[in-house]
């Protein structure tokens, strides 16, 4: 299979809608000094992994074993950037609690 050929045109568009969001949503997050802008921020970034997910979950490349690594590889990426956003949100109610 074709490096280009990976994805079909639809999911490419998908993944790179995503691979750009994410990180914008952090870097707005991070200067954002509005609380209830930075969550709702934030809360775009929790549905926009979840919508990674999904789309992980249907990729074609599921049926071939050959190229599931790709899959995995995006897979431990969401994670490692969901287990922050989640420690972020705790942090910041325990951070709450203490005021």
């Amino acid at each position: 299979m074709d490096k280009e050929n990976f994805f079909s045109s639809h999911e490419r568009r998908e993944f790179h809608k995503i691979a750009i969001a994410v990180p914008k949503l952090i870097a707005s997050c991070i200067g954002q000094s509005n609380m209830k802008i930075r969550f709702k921020q934030l809360n775009k970034m929790k549905d926009c992994l979840l919508e990674l997910k999904h789309l992980s979950n249907s990729s074609h490349l599921i049926e071939n074993k050959g190229y599931g690594y790709l899959l995995n590889e995006i897979e431990n990426y969401r994670l490692q950037v969901w287990k922050l956003l989640h420690g972020y949100f705790g942090w910041l109610k325990r951070s709450k609690k203490k005021e």
